[in-house]
C-alpha cells in the first residue's frame, strides 16, 4: 500500500514535467534568404536552411501575415494582412496551420543534420496613405526556436530604391533591440548578422520607398471576378427558369383524348399561371357536355337553360358561377346578363379559381410547394456571400476566415428568406391587412440585415460598386427564387399533356379522328373546352370538314343539323363569344374604363411556346 502511495505522489510531482511539450533546442549553421520583389509588390522568397543536431527531426517556421502600421499618421495603428501562397519545401515535408495572423510551418526533416529549401510567395498590402509605397516585412519571426549562427539575406527590387532601410533584430515583443547594417548595390539590398541569433529573436526590414515604386495588384480583383460570377449566376438562373417553364415542340407526344381527373377551369392556370374569361367559358362548355345546361340560339336570341343542378361535389367556384349566371332562374338570355353587369363578379370568380388552384394538393408551380421553395432559396444568398468572401479574403488573405464569414452571411440571407416562404404559402388564408403587416415587417427586417451587411462590406474595404452589385444580385436572385412561378414536375407533365393535346388538335388526320369518334361518340364536344381555350376552333372545325358531324346535343340552332361542320361550328363559337362578352360587359363609358385583366392575358396567350 505504501508503494502505491509513493508512486501516486511521484506521478503528481513530476506530471507537469512530463506534460510539458516543446521543441528541443537545435542549431541552424547557415540561414540564406533570397527575395525577388516584383513591381506588383509580390515577394518570391527562397530560404536555404542548414540544420544541425535537430534530433526531434522537425523545425518550426512562422510566417507573419498581420502587420500594424500608422499609415495615416493619426496616432492609430491599423492592421494590414499579407497573403502567403505557393509554399514549397525541398529536403523535407511540411505541415501548414494558420492562426492569429501567423502561418506556422512544421517542417519534418529526414535526418538531424539536413539542408532544406523553403519557397513561398508573399503578397504585400497597399497602405491607406496616398502613394505610401511601404516595404514592411518580418524576414524571421521572433518565435524562432533555434540558435542561428549566421543569417544572410539578399532582397532584389524591381527598381533602384532611393531610400535607407531599417533592418533590425526584434525581441519576443516585436520591438527592435538592435540595428543590423545593410547596403544597397544597385537594386539589391544585402545584410548579414555579425553575431549568432538566440531563440526568440527575429529579423525585420522596413523602408518607405519613393512614390509609385510599387503598382500593387488590384486590391479588388477577387471582388471583381466574384461579382461578375454573381451576375452570370443570376442571368443563368433566370434563363434556366424561363427555359424550364416553356414547352418545346420536340418534347410533345400524341395526347389525343381529354385529360382524365382534370378540372377544366384550371387550363389557364396550368398554361400561364393566370385565370381569365376563356377559363370561365371552358367551364360553361364542360357543364353543357355534362348535360347540366343547354345553349340555344333561336330567333337571333341566345340564352342559357338549366337542365339540372350541379352536383354537390362540384367545385365551390363552379357553384358560385352557376348561381351568379342563372340567379335562381331556369333560363337566362344574354340581354338579361348584359343588364346585370357581372364583370366585377366575374373578376372575383377568376380570383376564386386562381386561389383554388393555388391550394390544390398536387402543386403546379413551386411557389405553392414549401419544400421546393426551401430548395430554391438555397441559391439566393450566393451572390452576397461570395461578395463577403471576396471582401474578407482581400483584407487578410486567409481562406478559412473568409469562408467562415461567407457562410455566416449566407446563413443570414437564408434566414431572411424563410419568412417570405411562409407568407407566400399562406397568403390566401390571411386577411388583406394581416398580409400587408407581415409583408411590411419582413421587408423591414430584410432592409436592416441588408444595411448591416452593406455597412460591413464597406468598412472592410470592398468597393461601393461591388458591394452594391452583389446586393442587387441577391435581391434579383431572391425574386427569381421566391416570387417567380416555376412549374413543378407535375406541373410540367400536365402542361406538356395540354400542349400535346393542342398539337394533336392542329394536326390530327381523318383516320385518327374517325377512330376517336368510333371510340367515343361525344369526342367532338368533349374536346371543345380545350379548343375554345386555345382559340383554335377554326382549325378544329376544318379537321372535321370531311367527316359529317352534327352539333353537340346541348346546342340548339336552326342550322344545327347542317352537314357542314364548319358552318354550325362558326355559329357555336359566335354564340359562345357573345355569352363571354355579356358576362364581362362593363357599362362604364370607354373613356373612364380601366384596362381589363383579360386583355393582358389574351396578349400573353397569343405567344405560343413553339
Amino acid at each position: 500500500m505504501k508503494k502505491i502511495v509513493w508512486i501516486f505522489l511521484v506521478l503528481i510531482l513530476f506530471f507537469p514535467l512530463f506534460s510539458v511539450q516543446g521543441s528541443e533546442p537545435y542549431t541552424i549553421e547557415d540561414y540564406q534568404v533570397d527575395i525577388q520583389v516584383e513591381k506588383s509588390a509580390h515577394l518570391n522568397v527562397e530560404e536555404t536552411i542548414q540544420v544541425k543536431d535537430c534530433h526531434q527531426l522537425f523545425i518550426q517556421k512562422d510566417l507573419i501575415q498581420d502587420y500594424t502600421y500608422d499609415a495615416n499618421q493619426d496616432g492609430q495603428s491599423e492592421l494590414y494582412s499579407y497573403g502567403i501562397d505557393h509554399i514549397e519545401i525541398i529536403g523535407g515535408d511540411v505541415t501548414k496551420t494558420s492562426h492569429d495572423g501567423v502561418v506556422s510551418l512544421k517542417i519534418h526533416l529526414n535526418e538531424s543534420n539536413a539542408q532544406i529549401k523553403l519557397k513561398y510567395q508573399v503578397r504585400m498590402r497597399k497602405y491607406d496613405i496616398k502613394e505610401a509605397n511601404l516595404f514592411i516585412y518580418q524576414l524571421l519571426a521572433s518565435s524562432n526556436e533555434a540558435t542561428i549562427r549566421q543569417l544572410r539575406a539578399n532582397i532584389t527590387f524591381p527598381n533602384v530604391p532611393r531610400t535607407a532601410f531599417d533592418v533590425g533584430i526584434t525581441d519576443a515583443n516585436g520591438n527592435v533591440s538592435k540595428i543590423i547594417n545593410s547596403q544597397i548595390d544597385h537594386k539589391t539590398l544585402t545584410f548579414q548578422t555579425m553575431h549568432p541569433l538566440a531563440p526568440g529573436q527575429g529579423i525585420s526590414v522596413k523602408a518607405k520607398l519613393n512614390d509609385f515604386f510599387f503598382t500593387y495588384s488590384n486590391a479588388f480583383s477577387t471582388s471583381l471576378y466574384l461579382t461578375m460570377f454573381s451576375i452570370l449566376l443570376v442571368i443563368a438562373t433566370y434563363a434556366l427558369t424561363l427555359y424550364r417553364s416553356r414547352i418545346h415542340k420536340k418534347n410533345l407526344w400524341m395526347e389525343c383524348r381529354p385529360l382524365k381527373k382534370f378540372q377544366i377551369g384550371s387550363i389557364g392556370y396550368i398554361v400561364d399561371g393566370y385565370c381569365d374569361s376563356r377559363d370561365i367559358m371552358s367551364i360553361i362548355i364542360d357543364w353543357a357536355n355534362k348535360n347540366y345546361i343547354q345553349i340555344r340560339n333561336e330567333n337571333q336570341t341566345i340564352y342559357l337553360a338549366v337542365v339540372k343542378e350541379l352536383p354537390a361535389n362540384a367545385m365551390k367556384y363552379e357553384h358560385r358561377l352557376f348561381q351568379l349566371i342563372f340567379n335562381h332562374q331556369r333560363i337566362m338570355t344574354i340581354d338579361q346578363l348584359a343588364i346585370r353587369s357581372l364583370y366585377k363578379e366575374m373578376g372575383a370568380i377568376e380570383e376564386e379559381i386562381f386561389k383554388a388552384q393555388k391550394t390544390r394538393r398536387r402543386k403546379v408551380y413551386t411557389n405553392d410547394s414549401y419544400l421546393s421553395q426551401l430548395g430554391y432559396i438555397a441559391v439566393v444568398g450566393i451572390p452576397i456571400s461570395i461578395g463577403m468572401f471576396a471582401c474578407i479574403y482581400e483584407q487578410n488573405y486567409q481562406w478559412m476566415k473568409a469562408v467562415q464569414y461567407a457562410i455566416g452571411c449566407y446563413g443570414v440571407v437564408y434566414l431572411n428568406c424563410l419568412p417570405w416562404i411562409w407568407v407566400l404559402k399562406y397568403q390566401y388564408r390571411l386577411s388583406k391587412n394581416t398580409y400587408q403587416v407581415y409583408q411590411t415587417l419582413i421587408s423591414l427586417i430584410n432592409f436592416v440585415c441588408g444595411a448591416l451587411i452593406y455597412a460591413y462590406l464597406l468598412t472592410n474595404g470592398m468597393a461601393v460598386v461591388y458591394a452594391a452589385i452583389n446586393l442587387v444580385m441577391t435581391l434579383l436572385m431572391g425574386c427569381v427564387a421566391l416570387f417567380m412561378d416555376k412549374p413543378t414536375h407535375y406541373g410540367r407533365i400536365i402542361r406538356l399533356k395540354l400542349y400535346s393535346l393542342r398539337e394533336f388538335i392542329c394536326k390530327a388526320t381523318r383516320e385518327q379522328l374517325s377512330d376517336m369518334m368510333n371510340e367515343n361518340s361525344y369526342y367532338f364536344g368533349d374536346m371543345l373546352p380545350y379548343v375554345y381555350y386555345f382559340d383554335i376552333s377554326d382549325i378544329w372545325s376544318k379537321q372535321f370538314s370531311s367527316i359529317p358531324l352534327q352539333a353537340p346535343f346541348w346546342y340548339f340552332h336552326a342550322n344545327a343539323d347542317a352537314q357542314s361542320t364548319v358552318y354550325w361550328m362558326s355559329s357555336l363559337i359566335l354564340s359562345l363569344e357573345k355569352i363571354q362578352d355579356v358576362l364581362y360587359y362593363d357599362p362604364t363609358p370607354l373613356s373612364v374604363q380601366k384596362p381589363m385583366k383579360e386583355k393582358k392575358t389574351k396578349e400573353k396567350k397569343k405567344k405560343q411556346p413553339f
